[in-house]
């Protein structure tokens, strides 16, 4: 009875104690204080996981972008049409001229008797009818240069036809995309046999058809090797990106896991505001 009416006096000293503290006003004024700095504290860490969730979304949309990007990105295995221009050859015999100095016959073709000798063979004459529509005016345009400057017609080569369609379309898996250009060529070379006539033998810019014509030819080569270089670089690339993608992806699943964490702590702290605002 003695120890249970000690424990009440005790407890009521207490109670007397906090209830004099609490009426105290430099202890309600720092009470009040402490509880606008938890406010306070709530309200950043609110905007601080806004933040940082708006950050996390939008590193995960923009890592879906790239990384989709780079996984579905593919080789263009297209062989672009080559420039080749009948101007450049001349500005190279040109530099050569320039660094000297500083250190027609009748065209018959051979359509109508390829056409008796395979005559069940429709589709190699309509390829050689197509490949004459254009090869007849470029060895036109040659002969016609040919003898403004004398120099040899297209007829002292018999193999020319031969080689330039083995080269020309046969080489090129049945194509004629660089007969149009050899066409323009020709004619530029034919426009320009006028003023080559009038330089001397031994200028170096006084070239000879199947000098130029040779020219073409490399150029198409180096054209084509270019192409190829491309095309194996482009794979490369490819590869690489594919690769990348997958770490874009792992980084937007983070960034993703980021943004869950952040709204629900958002979640929590709305909760946790509206518990105070009830008490």
């Amino acid at each position: 009875m003695g120890y249970s009416f000690h424990v009440h006096t005790i407890l009521l000293i207490q109670v007397i104690t906090m209830s004099t503290i609490l009426q105290n006003p430099l202890f309600r004024s720092c009470f009040i204080r402490i509880k606008r700095i938890e406010h306070s504290f709530i309200a950043f860490v609110g905007m601080f996981s806004m933040l940082v969730a708006v950050i996390a979304i939008c590193t995960l949309l923009v890592s879906l972008v790239i990384g989709v990007n780079q996984y579905t990105r593919s080789v263009n295995e297209t062989i672009a049409e080559p420039d080749i221009a009948y101007q450049d050859y001349k500005d190279e015999k040109q530099d050569v001229y320039n660094q000297s100095y500083e250190s027609e016959g009748s065209i018959v073709s051979d359509t109508d008797k390829k056409a008796a000798e395979l005559a069940d063979a429709e589709a190699q004459l309509k390829l050689d009818k197509k490949f004459d529509n254009f090869y007849t005016p470029i060895a036109q345009n040659f002969n016609v240069y040919a003898r403004e400057i004398n120099d040899d017609p297209v007829s002292s080569i018999p193999s020319l036809r031969a080689d330039l369609f083995r080269l020309l379309i046969e080489n090129e898996n049945g194509s004629f995309h660089l007969m149009q250009p050899l066409l323009d060529f020709s004619i530029a070379l034919k426009g320009e046999a006028t003023d080559i006539k009038r330089l001397t033998a031994t200028d170096t810019r006084r070239v000879k058809w199947i000098d130029a014509l040779n020219w073409f030819l490399a150029q198409k080569d180096v054209h084509l090797q270019q192409e190829n270089k491309r095309i194996e670089n482009e794979y490369r690339q490819m590869k690489h990106d594919k690769a990348e993608a997958t770490q874009f992806m792992m980084l937007a699943g983070g960034a993703f896991l980021v943004f869950i964490f952040f709204v629900l702590l958002l979640v929590l702290l709305k909760i946790e505001r509206n518990t105070q605002i009830e008490r």
